[in-house]
């Protein structure tokens, strides 16, 4: 017997525009402090190695076999290298995205500021009529506030008597 399994319905609802627009304005924050994170942990790597490196060193001078004690600093290194082109690159995009940030609420401040500009839309159109002759489409001035409202308004037809 086959066994039946349950279809539950998801508990997250369905996200609206505004919870999204919200998270996007949201978003460079927390990559700053994600960022913050990775950093603080990259940079006491890198202080770590640079502690190993230097007692690496100081103990090449005491050890008998110098060949691996030279590939150990060559190890460390290599590794203290890449750690610190990563705190390097970290601490650009925290730059970066804390820039974004600032741009973003500043762009959202001039915006709300803003006065509705009308817009004037060319239409370069030839309809035809009923009568196969074409008929030019005017030139409409639209409000910025009507976005959706696309009304064209054909020249007057006229009748074939």
């Amino acid at each position: 017997m086959a066994r039946k399994t349950s279809v539950k319905p998801s508990k997250k609802p369905a996200s609206s525009a505004a919870s999204m627009i919200k998270e996007f304005m949201s978003m460079p924050a927390k990559l700053v402090a994600q960022l913050r994170k990775e950093l603080t942990g990259a940079k006491k790597q890198e202080s770590k190695l640079t502690a190993a490196l230097k007692k690496a060193q100081s103990q090449t001078k005491k050890a008998k076999n110098k060949s691996t004690a030279k590939k150990s600093i060559d190890k460390l290194t290599k590794a203290l290298a890449a750690v610190k082109t990563e705190v390097k690159t970290l601490s650009q995009d925290q730059i970066k995205f804390n820039a974004v940030g600032k741009q973003l609420i500043s762009f959202e401040k001039q915006w709300s500021t803003k006065k509705p500009i009308k817009k004037t839309r060319a239409v370069n159109k030839v309809r035809k009529t009923a009568a196969d002759k074409p008929s030019l489409v005017t030139l409409e001035v639209i409000p910025e506030k009507k976005q959706t409202d696309t009304t064209v308004t054909p020249e007057p037809i006229e009748s074939a008597a």
